[in-house]
Formats: structure tokens, sequence, C-alpha cells
């Protein structure tokens, strides 16, 4: 229901208000409670490299992101990309997820960015016109498309390369 655009409009109009915002440590639990609902195990720590957003409503998380910077020495992976974005399935078609995205882009632009990359689904359709919206663009990493290959041989889906340039 929420690819109907008369979904997302009415769904924009009485959505609540959100607010995004870094995660604190309490929020990460919540988001590793989510994922991982019969693990016993705290939420990781991540490195220096990785900022997590959510997005919030009243003081329930209704979506997450991570900005990841990989250093030259990380190649394929270097640079900016925007990671995990995921919104609750209830808060779909909200304008969630384009909030984050945005966030994710304001961030890397502020540290001097010159791109952001992202990896989707190429059978995500919502995904990708979201992303496409907000100017992402498919671009081929060479280093990355046996491995992407391997991953649908394995998996059966696909995941592509976006990227677009942060002013």
């Amino acid at each position: 229901m929420q690819s109907f655009g008369f979904y997302r409009q009415a769904a924009r109009w009485v959505c609540p208000r959100f607010v995004i915002r870094e995660a604190a440590q309490a929020d990460m639990a919540l988001i590793e409670a989510h994922f991982n609902p019969n693990s016993d195990s705290p939420p990781h720590l991540l490195g220096p490299g990785v900022t997590n957003f959510v997005a919030c409503r009243k003081k329930k998380i209704t979506g997450f992101v991570q900005l990841v910077r990989h250093g030259k020495t990380d190649s394929p992976y270097s640079g900016f990309w925007l990671f995990s974005l995921h919104v609750w399935p209830l808060y779909r078609g909200m304008g969630i997820g384009e909030a984050l995205s945005r966030r994710i882009m304001e961030r890397a632009r502020a540290e001097n960015a010159r791109e952001l990359s992202l990896l989707v689904y190429e059978d995500n359709q919502a995904a990708l016109r979201m992303y496409t919206k907000l100017e992402f663009a498919r671009i081929i990493i060479p280093e990355l498309e046996k491995m992407l290959e391997d991953e649908k041989a394995s998996s059966g889906r696909r995941r592509i390369v976006m990227c677009r340039k942060i002013y």
C-alpha cells in the first residue's frame, strides 16, 4: 500500500512529527533489539568512522541510518557511505527515509565529502525511487562487481552501487 502515491501523500499529511538526531548508546541498544530480538549480546560499539542517526516520533525510534567513512586504504569502499537505512514498516511512506538520507548528506557535506555512495538491492523499487529523487545514480565499481555477483549467486538478490556528488 505504501507504494501508492495517494497513500504517501496522505501519510505525510497526517504523519506525526518526527525528529532526526544522532543516536545515543541507549538508542543503539533498542536498534540492536529491533534487528536481533533473540540476542542477549550488548550492542556493538562502533568506531569514530561511523555516525548513527535515528528518526524518532516522541520518544519512539521509527528509523535508523549510518554514515560510514572509509579511508583511502579501504578500497573499494573508500570515502563516505550511507549505510543501513531502515524505516520501521508502520512508518514507511511518511518521508522518514528521505529525511534520514538528507541528514547523512548534510553531515557528509559538513565534513567536506566530495561524494556519498550506497549499496541497495536492485529489486527494491521504493528505495531506488527515493535515491533517484535524491540525485543518486548507479555507478560501477569494478572491484566490487565480483563480490556483488557472488552475493547474488548465494542469496538470489543483487545489490548495486549508487553515488551522489556532495556540493
